[in-house]
C-alpha cells in the first residue's frame, strides 16, 4: 500500500512538472496619480510579462471635465511599450491656471493583455 502511494505521488509530481505555465502580460499606470511639476503632470505606465521583442501601442482615453486643447495639451495619446522606441510617459501641460478641473486617463488594452493594478489615473488641474 505504501509503495502504491509513493508511485501515485511521484506520478502526480511528474504530471505537474510537465504542465506549461502561461502568464498573460499586464499593463498598469504606475502609480495611479501623476508626478506633478510647475506647469505639467507626468503619467507613467509599467508592464509585466511583456514578451521579448514585442512592441505594444496602448491608447489612452482622456475624460473628466477638463477640455483637451483648452485646459490642457498632451505629449501623446498612447504609450508604446517594447520595440525600438518605447515611450512609457505621457506629459500633460496646463494651458489655463486655477481651473480645478478633473482629468481622467484610462488605458485601452490590446487583445491578449490584462490590466495591472491601476487601469485609470486621475489628476486635478491646478
Amino acid at each position: 500500500m505504501k509503495k502504491a502511494f509513493i508511485i501515485l505521488m511521484a506520478a502526480a509530481v511528474f504530471a505537474a512538472c510537465n504542465k506549461e505555465l502561461t502568464v498573460t502580460p499586464a499593463i498598469s499606470f504606475f502609480p495611479n496619480s501623476p508626478e506633478v511639476a510647475a506647469d505639467s503632470a507626468i503619467f507613467r505606465v509599467a508592464s509585466a510579462f511583456l514578451p521579448e521583442g514585442t512592441e505594444v501601442n496602448v491608447p489612452v482615453r482622456f475624460g473628466g471635465d477638463a477640455v483637451k486643447g483648452v485646459d490642457y495639451r498632451v505629449s501623446a495619446e498612447n504609450f508604446v511599450l517594447g520595440g525600438e522606441t518605447p515611450s512609457d510617459v505621457i506629459i500633460v501641460w496646463h494651458l489655463q491656471k486655477e481651473t480645478g478641473k478633473e482629468l481622467n486617463l484610462s488605458l485601452v488594452l490590446p487583445e491578449g493583455f490584462e490590466f495591472g493594478k491601476y487601469s485609470t489615473a486621475s489628476y486635478t488641474l491646478p
